[in-house]
């Protein structure tokens, strides 16, 4: 075969992944990941194509694609070189009414588009001008390929190369760190143990999933959101707690949602999904390494209603902290290893605890989020970024499936 630098084994959740990309329509599809930035400056438009480009040309999950056989495990094929697909539209001519109106027309057909498993780059950019100094990008991947972890690695080095680029200079980049350490890391680990400690995490859980309508085969989710913030007093006071009490504010938002799914189930007994950024800590420059290392494991929480609350937050926060030892495990192998009968998933919920994304800004240019972003495909899923000053909550949940009234009660015991 060529153009081919490398091939190896998915992660136990890229085969997961890849099952659901293979059933699912691209229209559906939440693997299909779509960012809008605003970008702001004198771009130079050459220069930042070679940037993108340079992104690619450095890191292999960006040009990997996946093939698979039946009978046998699939496996992701490394391309030497590809040609990132980039498209550059302008729209100086329209007003600002139709030019939103354009990028509503552009991000669905885009989305309709999809992508061909079995040809990379599993990723693409649009680049709109909207007058001299303002622009739109237009970002699609796949989740298989990339992580909301990857933002910040790729924002940081397209800043260097742009600069570079922008100089006549050659990007001061170090050789990138390769997706296939963590597959090869994933081959030595111990599968024993990681089966008994799922296996003792999840025995005997009375824990029931909620009480949720089934979905339409024939009927697309429609994803609804509501946003909480929580500022001011009363995150300080719920900050200086945490502190006193050697807890995390993410211990705090774990309970809280543990405690609004116990209510909202009659069982003091959960399993939340969480997600988790699947990172081990013993791999070297696993922090700039772009991939799909992301998982979404169950955290179970008893809740002891005769124990001292933060003698229960504590022991919230322990098992949190025990379980990144194995969140490596896809959820059909923990599923599997859990020795529960059940058919269902495991959870229906998942919750997401999220760190702002640094987007870095080369020199003379401003960068920001404007839409977009990566989806979970659960029916409820609460995201969390909790900072200094303020906590934002976003509770999304699928119309189809959740009633209005258990959305409206969450609201409110959120609050």
């Amino acid at each position: 075969m060529k153009n081919v630098a490398d091939i190896y084994a998915l992660s136990p959740m890229q085969e997961l992944m890849l099952f659901h990309a293979k059933t699912t329509e691209h229209t559906d599809d939440v693997l299909f990941n779509q960012i809008v930035y605003e970008i702001k400056g004198g771009l130079d438009t050459d220069a930042y194509r070679r940037a993108w480009q340079l992104m690619v040309d450095r890191h292999s999950a960006l040009r990997t694609l996946f093939v698979w056989q039946d009978g046998k495990d699939p496996l992701q094929v490394v391309r030497e070189q590809v040609a990132l697909p980039w498209a550059e539209h302008d729209w100086r001519e329209l007003s600002a009414t139709e030019q939103e109106q354009e990028l509503d027309q552009l991000l669905a057909a885009d989305r309709a588009k999809g992508f061909d498993l079995l040809q990379a780059p599993l990723m693409r950019i649009n680049l709109v001008r909207l007058d001299d100094r303002d622009y739109w990008l237009v970002w699609s991947s796949h989740h298989l390929i990339i992580d909301r972890w990857c933002i910040g690695i790729l924002f940081g080095e397209l800043k260097d190369a742009y600069e570079a680029y922008n100089a006549s200079a050659l990007p001061p980049l170090a050789p990138a760190p390769r997706y296939s350490d963590y597959i090869a890391w994933l081959a030595r680990q111990d599968k024993i143990e990681l089966h008994a400690y799922w296996n003792a995490v999840l025995r005997d859980t009375q824990a029931r999933p909620l009480a949720l309508r089934s979905a339409t085969e024939d009927v697309s989710a429609v994803v609804d959101s509501v946003e909480i913030m929580l500022e001011g007093d009363d995150w300080a006071k719920l900050r200086q707690f945490a502190l006193d009490k050697n807890l995390t504010p993410s211990t705090l938002i774990i309970a809280t949602w543990a405690l609004i799914l116990g209510t909202a189930t009659g069982v003091d007994d959960s399993i939340l999904g969480l997600t988790v950024s699947g990172r081990p800590a013993g791999l070297a420059r696993v922090e700039q390494t772009v991939g799909c290392f992301i998982n979404n494991v169950p955290l179970r929480v008893a809740l002891d209603r005769d124990r001292p609350l933060t003698a229960w937050l504590q022991e919230v926060q322990e098992n949190q902290l025990s379980l990144k030892s194995y969140e490596y495990a896809s959820i059909a192998q923990i599923q599997s290893w859990s020795g529960l009968k059940t058919k269902g998933p495991l959870f229906d919920t998942l919750l997401v605890l999220q760190s702002p994304v640094q987007v870095a800004e080369p020199a003379d240019l401003t960068v920001r989020f404007y839409r977009g972003g990566m989806q979970t495909g659960y029916p409820i899923s609460l995201g969390a970024i909790p900072a200094k000053d303020s906590l934002r909550l976003v509770l999304s949940y699928d119309q189809q499936r959740v009633p209005e009234e258990l959305i409206e009660q969450m609201v409110s015991s959120l609050q």
